[in-house]
């Protein structure tokens, strides 16, 4: 049950904030997925879908807004170079 309601809190969230970020950003990320990710806290697919790790939701907001302001900037410049 609790499981299920991280999700649902994490997808609403999570989907607000991209809504917010990406108008600043100026990308159209296509969808958003929540998974139990091992080693980040998130990704970016060929196909402009947001992959963000369930565990974000527990973090603080400042974190949250830095993760996902991070992955849609991949969005503009793909991986970690010195334009990044």
């Amino acid at each position: 049950m609790y499981k299920k309601w991280l999700y649902e809190q994490a997808q609403i969230l999570f989907k607000e904030k991209i809504e917010k970020f990406s108008k600043i950003i100026q990308v159209a990320p296509r969808d958003l997925q929540i998974k139990k990710l091992k080693n980040r806290w998130g990704s970016i697919t060929k196909n402009k879908k947001v992959v963000l790790n369930i565990n974000l939701i527990k973090a603080p907001q400042n974190i949250i807004d830095y993760v996902i302001q991070h992955e849609l900037c991949h969005f503009k410049i793909q991986g970690h170079s010195h334009h990044f």
